[in-house]
C-alpha cells in the first residue's frame, strides 16, 4: 500500500468517526440534529473531494455499519442513508469537477434515491407502509384543522370555505409530493455544497470555485414548466381532469421553485448593477421574498424567457 493510499484510508476512518459522531449527536440533542444532517453528508463529500469516488463510498458504508451497530439497522435506514447518499454524491461530482447545475442536481437526486430505499426498507423489514402512514398523518392534520375552524364561531359559508381551501391545499401537497421533496433536497444538496467548499478552503486545500448568485442560470425548459403547469391548472379545474391531478401539481411546483431561483439571481444582479450592499441586497430579498415571492417568480421567468440580465447591463452600458 502506497503512501497516498495510507494516508486516504486513515482521513477516511478519521472523517467517518466524524460523521458517526455527528449523528449520534443529532439523535440526542435536538437543536443538533438539523446541523449534523447537514455537516455530516458534508463529511463524506470532503472524503470524496480529496480523494475520490472509492473513498467516499468506502466511509458511507463504515458509517452505516457502525451506526446500524450502534442504532439498529432499522433505525439507521430511517435516518443516515438519505444523507449519506447526497454527501456521497456530492463529493463525487465535486472531485469530477462537474458543472455547477450538476453540482446541486446529482446530491438532490442521490437524496431523493436514498429515500426511496429508506420506503423500501421500511416496506421490506419492517412491514410499514410509509405511504398510508403518511397519507393517515395528513388526514389527521387535516381533521384537526377543519375542528379548530368548526370552532372559531364563523358563518356556516366562510366555515365551509376555508374548509374546503384546506382539502385543496393538502390534496395539491399530495400531488406534488415528488416536486416539494426534491426542491428540499436541492436546498440541502447547496447547504452541503457550501459547506463542504468552506471546509476545503478552512484545512488549506483551496476553495471549490462556485458561481456568485448574479450569474447562476437556470434551464430554459423551467419556465416551460411553470407555464405548462399553469395551463393544466386552468384547464384542469375548468373541465375536472382528473387525469391531470397528479401531473399539474409537480409541474407547477418544480417549475416555480427553478423560476424562484432565477428570480433571485436576477433580483440580486439588478441590486448588484446600481452598487447595492450585499447586507442591504439580502435585506432586501428577505424582505421580497417573505412578502412577494410570486414577484419573484415571475421575475424569474421574464428573466428565462427574455434574458432580462443581459438586456438591463447592455442597456447600462449605453448610458455611461
Amino acid at each position: 500500500m502506497t503512501q497516498t493510499n495510507t494516508r486516504a484510508m486513515l482521513q477516511t476512518a478519521f472523517l467517518t468517526a466524524i460523521v458517526v459522531v455527528l449523528f449520534l449527536l443529532g439523535s440526542t440533542v435536538p437543536f443538533l440534529g438539523f446541523l449534523g444532517t447537514i455537516v455530516a453528508p458534508a463529511t463524506l463529500g470532503f472524503i470524496g473531494v480529496r480523494w475520490g469516488a472509492r473513498y467516499a463510498i468506502l466511509g458511507g458504508i463504515l458509517s452505516l455499519l457502525l451506526l446500524g451497530g450502534i442504532f439498529g439497522m432499522w433505525a439507521t435506514s430511517m435516518v443516515a442513508i438519505p444523507f449519506v447518499f447526497l454527501g456521497i454524491a456530492s463529493g463525487v461530482v465535486l472531485h469530477l469537477k462537474w458543472s455547477y447545475g450538476r453540482q446541486i442536481v446529482i446530491p438532490a437526486l442521490a437524496f431523493m434515491v436514498g429515500m426511496g430505499v429508506t420506503v423500501g426498507l421500511s416496506m421490506a423489514i419492517m412491514n410499514v407502509n410509509m405511504v398510508d402512514t403518511f397519507q393517515n398523518l395528513s388526514a389527521q392534520v387535516q381533521d384537526e384543522m377543519v375542528q379548530t375552524y368548526s370552532q372559531m364561531g364563523l358563518e356556516p359559508a366562510q366555515q365551509s370555505a376555508m374548509i374546503s381551501q384546506v382539502k385543496q391545499s393538502f390534496d395539491f401537497i399530495k400531488g406534488a409530493f415528488l416536486a416539494f421533496g426534491f426542491a428540499i433536497a436541492s436546498f440541502y444538496a447547496y447547504l452541503v455544497r457550501m459547506i463542504t467548499g468552506w471546509g476545503m478552503k478552512r484545512f488549506g486545500f483551496g476553495p471549490l470555485p462556485f458561481l456568485p448568485v448574479g450569474q447562476w442560470q437556470m434551464p430554459k425548459w423551467s419556465a416551460y414548466l411553470l407555464i405548462l403547469g399553469w395551463i393544466g391548472q386552468y384547464w384542469g379545474s375548468k373541465y375536472s381532469l382528473d387525469a391531470l391531478a397528479w401531473v399539474v401539481p409537480n409541474l407547477v411546483i418544480l417549475g416555480a421553485a427553478l423560476c424562484l431561483v432565477q428570480g433571485i439571481a436576477s433580483f440580486w444582479y439588478v441590486l448588484g448593477l446600481y452598487r447595492l450592499d450585499p447586507k442591504l441586497r439580502i435585506l432586501a430579498l428577505i424582505i421580497i421574498g417573505t412578502f412577494m415571492s410570486q414577484g419573484l417568480i415571475i421575475l424569474g421567468l421574464v428573466d428565462i424567457l427574455f434574458d432580462l440580465r443581459r438586456r438591463l447591463y447592455a442597456r447600462m452600458n449605453n448610458r455611461r
